[in-house]
């Protein structure tokens, strides 16, 4: 196996491992308690409670226009590993199905967590590999996009009107049950995606601009940037540093500037995406 085609081996490696991981969730947890999972595969589940057609065949028939938006609005190597990600998803839907008769938890609550926790850690990996199993990922995508939105909002927005049309064949414990499950899904996804180390952008306000940002860039290894600021109410020349780090680094960094000055002003806000130099390149 040559260098170039390693990468592509270990990407689709991994979206295997993870169709099996969410098809696990569904099958194990998801369905034998008439929960609902997220997007086409929600509408899927919903659809086989009533007419017991296979959930896998369901999944593709149910992918087939949303992958023709997707060729259009999304790029072909997305496209094309999603539409790779979406089948073998149906066909582990299918292969699992037999292992409800061995496998099988009888507390509805946590068969919700455990599927929402599996289905969240299989989504995460696909998206991860930058793709997904079609249906409300893909429109998510889109959107996400086109307007900025966080993956898992859109996720679990689209996956609130699942549960609405699902309250038409369950009871509204069930429902319940089955936001519990989602939440946790979506939540987990981001903990793939981002990781918990979350990343804070720091803005400082400082009569020793200098002396701060070569402390910082000694001690944490992070860009500082420098800005003019002024004060309105104290009329008086302040300058302003500007850093991103991750949340880990936090304590350090307010330790190093207390020290540096204390009676610098500190604005510590939470960020959902870092693009640049000394941060990993988003999925999406």
């Amino acid at each position: 196996m040559t260098k170039l085609s390693f990468p592509l081996f270990k990407r689709l490696l991994l979206i295997t491992i993870a169709c099996f991981i969410l098809s696990l969730g569904v099958n194990l947890f998801i369905t034998p308690h008439n929960l609902l999972a997220g997007g086409v595969s929600g509408i899927a589940i919903l659809l086989f409670y009533i007419t017991k057609i296979p959930t896998g065949l369901l999944v593709i028939i149910l992918n087939i226009p949303i992958f023709l938006i997707g060729l259009k609005k999304v790029d072909l190597d997305f496209t094309l590993i999603s539409l790779l990600s979406m089948f073998l998803f149906s066909g582990f839907l299918v292969i699992t199905l037999p292992l409800q008769k061995y496998i099988a938890i009888d507390d509805v609550l946590a068969s919700a967590i455990a599927g929402g926790v599996l289905t969240g850690l299989g989504g995460g990996i696909i998206f991860k590999q930058r793709a997904s199993l079609g249906g409300s990922d893909i429109i998510s995508i889109i959107l996400k996009q086109k307007y900025s939105i966080g993956i898992s909002t859109l996720m679990f927005t689209i996956n609130i009107f699942v549960v609405g049309m699902g309250l038409f064949i369950n009871s509204l414990t069930l429902s319940v049950y089955t936001l519990i499950s989602m939440y946790i899904s979506s939540s987990v996804v981001n903990i793939v995606l981002d990781g918990l180390d979350r990343k804070k952008t720091l803005l400082i306000v400082t009569d020793k601009g200098e002396k701060c940002s070569k402390s910082l860039i000694s001690s944490i290894k992070r860009g500082v940037t420098i800005l003019d600021g002024y004060g309105a109410y104290t009329k008086s020349q302040r300058q302003i540093l500007y850093c991103t780090i991750s949340s880990r680094q936090l304590s350090n960094v307010k330790k190093i500037l207390l020290d540096c000055d204390p009676n610098a002003f500190i604005s510590i806000i939470d960020v959902s995406e870092v693009h640049g130099r000394g941060f990993k390149k988003p999925v999406f």
